[in-house]
């Protein structure tokens, strides 16, 4: 049992590990929130650390019984801090590629103003330049208001838990829609203009 139990602590480790790795190669998270993130995983990493040194102690069958459930009960909370970590990266990808799609239309609007006078549907180019940024605006809205719902999601409990993690991922979805939109309306506006 101590075997399996070493195992099982090693593997929730590892996975700790590769969850702060995913976190640190991932650009547009809040300080904040990655700070926050990183000192659970830091916690629950050395919680798992000091567990260790506790099952090379173990001498009896119920002191593994009791390391036992504390591994379970740490499994769970691997699974709320998957939850919470995955969607920062989500968070940080869509910040990411607002900053992007802002960078873009930047580069868009100087090539359109440099070559004004043979640009052919300048109202239909203005048009999807309009579209684009409305749709970049409400992406990033959306984003920011599911940061405000990952917030309420991870002191939460329970089943209003899941109904946060529901409206969340919707929310995260939604703004990688328009931000998808908002970026295929640029495309047009390239291909038009080029």
């Amino acid at each position: 049992m101590k075997k399996v139990l070493f195992a099982r602590n090693q593997v929730l480790e590892s996975y700790f590990f590769l969850l702060q790795e995913k976190i640190n190669q991932t650009q547009g998270i809040e300080k904040e929130d990655f700070d926050n993130i990183s000192g659970k995983i830091k916690s629950n990493t050395d919680s798992l650390k000091e567990q260790k040194i506790k099952l090379e102690e173990a001498q009896i069958i119920g002191q593994l019984e009791d390391l036992s459930k504390e591994l379970e009960a740490k499994n769970k909370e691997f699974k709320d801090i998957s939850e919470e970590a995955t969607n920062l990266v989500l968070l940080g990808q869509l910040s990411s590629g607002f900053q992007s799609h802002q960078t873009l239309q930047q580069k868009i609007s100087q090539t359109i103003q440099e070559r004004a006078g043979s640009i052919k549907d300048r109202a239909l180019i203005d048009r999807w330049m309009g579209e684009s940024e409305k749709d970049a605006q409400a992406s990033i809205a959306k984003r920011n208001e599911a940061r405000q719902r990952l917030h309420q999601f991870t002191s939460e409990t329970g089943s209003k838990k899941n109904h946060y993690l529901a409206d969340l991922k919707k929310e995260l979805q939604l703004a990688k829609d328009l931000l998808t939109k908002a970026i295929s309306a640029q495309e047009q506006v390239v291909r038009k203009i080029s």
